[in-house]
């Protein structure tokens, strides 16, 4: 009897052992690789241009991929090979007269984030209903829509 249940015992500690490793070697090893790359690719843009004051980075998905640091006062997009492709003084940013242009009520949720499309800056949004994903991009400094989609969701 006391054989049986140490042999259950030790094969269910052997799976659950498996388990966890899986898990943090399918899981975690690559998530903690993407952020420790980030981390090197801001760290490089900002010992390269001398930044201080670094308020955000990011990194924006769109037709291509670019890099996006917010200082106190410019902003700077790098592409992927980590060249210069905008720098602008931070003079006026559209931010409310964006917000004001659609009601949150409306929306399940709402994800905001920096982005560089057709050579602009401009503001991305996406905004979730139950029915529909609809992505809107504003115009950094006059707050004008760029373009705008609607996906259908299941």
């Amino acid at each position: 009897m006391w054989h049986k249940k140490s042999t259950y015992i030790i094969g269910l500690l052997t799976v659950l052992l498996i388990g966890i490793s899986l898990f943090v070697y399918i899981i975690m090893v690559p998530y903690t690789n993407y952020h420790n790359e980030l981390d090197t690719i801001e760290s490089t843009i900002i010992e390269q241009e001398g930044l201080k004051n670094v308020q955000s980075f990011e990194k924006y998905n769109g037709s291509e991929v670019y890099y996006i640091i917010q200082t106190k006062a410019k902003v700077y997009v790098y592409n992927q090979d980590l060249e210069r492709v905008y720098r602008r003084n931070i003079t006026r940013l559209a931010f409310d007269e964006v917000e004001g242009l659609f009601n949150k009520e409306d929306y399940e949720s709402i994800k905001e984030e920096l982005g560089y499309e057709n050579e602009k800056l401009c503001y991305v949004y996406t905004l979730y209903t139950s029915s529909t994903v609809e992505y809107r991009y504003y115009n950094l400094e006059s707050g004008q829509l760029m373009k705008m989609y609607s996906l259908k969701r299941n």
